[in-house]
Parts: structure tokens; sequence; C-alpha cells
């Protein structure tokens, strides 16, 4: 036992310790090590756990298992030189890594299709791969390209040309652009740092008298690797992130771990007319988003270069001279204008100017110097990375989940949603109920006032209905007028009494139409989990019958 934990500390050691700046056979090799061993306990751990009736079989999943346990076998058989780094053998092993991680994502998406059509995997497959190497140009072409095809290959031996193949094409292509473009960045990223690193030894091998100055060089270039990895990790959240401001937030976070001497800090994005704070850390940001900031007030205004950082003593002083009284006590109040120092940067999105990023110190005037200022320009450069790939993913991946008009979920995610939580009630053996909407005399209402001003009168319906249900609740169109929610942990009678609640304040505001109050409604239909057990199906016809019954007493004439 003691021996596998040393190896396992060693281990840990050697990831640690391992930087951009090694050799890029060793670089490749612990990565493929590492997504290896986290590849195969996913898919160990998925061959028990995924339900069978999601899933044509469950074979995959064991042989990606199998597959990554004899890779993990021939990695440590590099690293510990049995099998040796120069052979033909070894560069072999590791050139057909990633494409055995695109193999096993579409061989596991397979498995899924006729029955759940599921295709997150590939997407996995595609993140993963783009990032376990380091790859010249002609082989980023060849693993992409060639991943793209034979997904969609797949696709289609099993679809043919329906709606289905064509969506998951679009997305298909989509994401693999989004993981060559990381690829691509990641391999200039690690050139540079290569070149960067090999410069340096070169000089260390020419004066011994400049050894101090080297090592402080490697010290920034750690620092360097630090924002960079940092913002790696920023990129492989934004998947798990809908929102752009959960992404600021994060990216704030960690632009202060990574500037030691910031002690807070805030992120404001132009709107098109003023600025909007998105994220701070040590600041209220419900304060601070009540406050509107146009472009003069903003440091780099005064810049001839807003994009360049620049760093502001007495941040007191400089808003009393150019924030006018009500906007001082307001960021008085949130706190935000007593900081004694701060370094703020702007960046921009397709060329044009897109926001601050401001990091904040309440102890000194000159805590901040250069070497901050090029980390702080570092970090935006990063950031402006993450900012498009996440209008990347905004423009590929939320339309598939959330509907144009409303905002809410569409009727595949909503149904996915449903599965999902009656899947949790079953293990934590708790209720939930589903509720059917059905919006009254929106036909007519078209007809009378134009589809424009329907498409209002619905998006004013959603949001009332939104007010009204708690953070955990979920919404989804399921046709033109037609929604369906989710209450987790909720009893019929509880349920029934929130929509009462919701209809009469809904109805007693109604909805202005051409200077004409328009006596807004909808029908609802509720059913619970206590009655019906966890049918998806069972849940949804009943809510559905029990719509129509209620559309029967509450539907009224324009």
């Amino acid at each position: 036992m003691n021996t596998l934990k040393m190896k396992f500390k060693n281990l840990l050691k050697l990831i640690s310790n391992m930087t951009i700046g090694h050799s890029q056979f060793d670089y490749d090799l612990i990565l493929s090590l590492v997504t290896s061993v986290l590849i195969f306990f996913v898919e160990l751990i998925s061959y028990f756990a995924v339900l069978p009736e999601t899933i044509n079989t469950k074979t995959p999943f064991l042989v990606v298992t199998v597959m990554m346990a004899m890779s993990i076998f021939a990695f440590v058989s590099i690293l510990k030189n049995w099998i040796r780094k120069t052979s033909f053998l070894a560069k072999l092993l590791l050139y057909l890594f990633p494409l055995a991680i695109v193999l096993s994502g579409i061989y596991v998406t397979y498995s899924y299709q006729g029955v759940t059509n599921q295709i997150e995997s590939f997407f996995i497959a595609i993140i993963a791969a783009s990032l376990v190497q380091i790859y010249p140009r002609r082989k980023r072409f060849v693993l992409f390209l060639s991943s793209l095809f034979l997904f969609n290959l797949m696709m289609y031996s099993v679809h043919g040309f329906t709606v289905l193949f064509f969506t998951d094409l679009r997305l298909s292509i989509m994401v693999t652009i989004s993981g060559f473009v990381y690829a691509t960045v990641h391999y200039n990223i690690f050139i540079h740092q290569r070149h960067s690193l090999e410069k340096l030894d070169k000089q260390n091998a020419f004066q011994a008298t400049a050894m101090k100055q080297l090592e402080k060089a490697y010290a920034e270039l750690n620092e360097s690797n630090q924002v960079t990895e940092s913002i790696i990790s920023s990129t492989m959240e934004i998947l798990k992130n809908d929102r752009l401001e959960d992404v600021l937030q994060l990216v704030l976070e960690e632009a202060i771990r990574l500037i030691p001497k910031s002690q807070a800090g805030s992120i404001l994005v132009f709107n098109g007319e003023t600025m909007d704070f998105k994220a701070a850390v040590k600041y209220d940001l419900k304060k601070l988003q009540k406050i509107t900031l146009n472009l003069d007030d903003l440091f780099q205004s005064k810049l001839e270069d807003k994009y360049e950082p620049t760093i502001v003593k007495d941040l007191k002083v400089f808003d009393q001279v150019n924030i006018s009284p009500e906007k001082n006590l307001a960021l008085d109040s949130a706190a935000a204008g007593v900081a004694k120092s701060c370094l703020s940067c702007s960046f921009k999105y397709n060329g044009e100017f897109f926001g601050s990023l401001n990091l904040d110190n309440f102890d000194s005037n000159d805590i901040f110097d250069e070497r901050d200022m090029e980390l702080m320009k570092q970090f935006t450069k990063e950031v402006e990375i993450v900012i498009s790939i996440h209008k990347l993913y905004e423009q590929t991946i939320l339309p598939s989940k959330f509907d144009e008009l409303t905002k809410v979920y569409t009727r595949r995610y909503f149904n996915k949603m449903l599965e999902s939580n009656l899947r949790a009630c079953e293990k934590t053996k708790s209720i939930m109920t589903v509720v059917l909407i059905d919006i009254n005399n929106l036909k007519e209402f078209n007809d009378e006032y134009g589809h424009e001003i329907g498409d209002d009168y619905l998006v004013s319906i959603i949001e009332s209905i939104r007010d009204g249900i708690p953070e955990n609740s979920f919404i989804g169109r399921l046709g033109g007028d037609e929604f369906g929610i989710g209450f987790p942990d909720s009893t019929f009678a509880d349920t029934i009494d929130r929509m009462k609640r919701i209809r009469t304040k809904f109805h007693k505001t109604g909805f202005m139409a051409s200077k004409a109050h328009i006596d807004a409604s909808f029908a609802y239909g509720v059913s619970s989990t206590d009655e019906l057990g966890l049918n998806a199906s069972k849940l949804l016809a009943m809510a559905d019958s029990r719509m129509y019954e209620d559309k029967k007493q509450t539907k009224r004439k324009l």
C-alpha cells in the first residue's frame, strides 16, 4: 500500500512540475496519461450508472474502458522507459491516442442513436482531443477533419438525411471548428513559450553573470503560464455556464488570484450606450448594477490607447474629478470608491470595444508595477479568447437548449430536464409536479393586433409565470402557445395554489395592446408523481388533460 501511495505521489509531482517549457513529447505523454485515466474511470462508471433504457447497448463503455486501460499501461511503460521514448512504437502510440479518443466518442454516441439520440459524447471527445496534445498544423487538419467526417458518416448511417442529421451536422461543424481553433491557440502558445525559453537558455549559457535576471524571467514566464492555464480552465467551464456573466465572474476571480496585489475588482461591459457592471469581487454587485457609467467615466477614455493597461493612483480623487457626485455616492455605497490604487485594462470582441477589467488595492497608491501591467495585458488578451469562445457557444449550443423568443427551454431540452429530475426523484425518494400551460386566445390576439404584438403578449405572460416560480423549477416551450413547467419538491396542492396566484396576478395586470387593456389569461393542468409515479409520459398526459378541462372554464373572447 505504501509503495502504491509513493508511486501516486511521484506521478502527482511529475504532473505538478510539468510546464509548457518541457519537450513536446513529455508534455503530450503526461497529458495523454492523465486523460486516459480520467476517461477510464468515466467510462467504467458509465457502464454501471447509465440506465439501459437510455442506450442501445452498454458495450461501448466496456470497450472504451479496456482501450483506456491498455493506453494507461502503454504510457506508464514509456514513462518507466520499458518502452524507449525514441522508439517508433512510443511515437506511434502517442500519435494515435487523440484519434482513439475521438473514435471512442463516436462509438459511444452511436450507441445512443435511435434511443435518446444524445451526441454530447462526441462533443466531449473533441474537447478532450483539443486539450490532450500539441498539434502541428497538418496533424490538426487531419484529426479534426477526419473526426467531423467520421461522426457525420455515422449519423448519416443511422438517421439518413433527416432534420436531426442536419441539426447535428451544424453543431458538429461548430464544435469541431472550436476545437480546431483552441488547438491552434494552444500550439501557438506552446511554440511561443518554447522559443522564449530556448532564448533564455542560450543567454544563460553565454552570460553566467545574468543568472539572477534569467531566474526572474523564468518566474515571469511561469506567471504567464498560470494566466494561460487559468484561462484554459475557464474555457472548460464555458459549457457549464449558459450566462456570460457567470463566465466573467469566474474570469475576475482568477485575475485576482493570479495578480496577488489585487484585493478586489470588477468587470464592466459596454451595452452600446453605457457601461454595465457584470462581475464583482469584494463589492456589492447588485448595487453596482444600479449605477450607469458612461464611456467618459472610464480611466481608458483619457488614454490614446484604451487597450493598454493603466494604473490609477488614489481612485477616490479620480472619481471626484471625473464622475458626478450622485454616481460617487452610489459607488461609495457599494464600497467601490475607496480603493487607493486601480489596475485597469480594456478588452475587445470582433475588433470592437467590449468592456474593461479593473483590479483594486485598498492599502497603497504605489502597489502595482510594470510586471503587473504585463500580466494584466496578457490576461485581457486571454479574456478576449474566452469571450469569443463563449459567443460561439451562444451561437451554436444555446439555440438547441433555449427558445429564441421566450428564452425558456426548447421542447427537447425540457423533456431532457424532466427525465433528469425524475431520475433524481427516484434516487432521493422525493416528489415533483408537472404543469402544462396553454395561452388563451393567442391566435385571435395575433389576428387582431399582429404577430409582433402577439409575441410581446406571449413573452409578458411567460415573464409573469417565471417571476412566480421558484429557482429550482424549469420551464419549456412545448408548442406555439403551450408551455411546460417542472416543480421539484412541490406537492400537488402547493403547485395548484402557486398557479392560482400567478394567474390571478396576471389577470389583474393584463396587457396593453394598441392602447387597449387586454384581459390576459391562460389555462393550466397539474399532475404529480404522488399519483402517477415517475413516468414522464403519464405526467404530461394527465397535465394536458386537466389543462384542456381548465381551458373550457377560463377561455375568454378578446
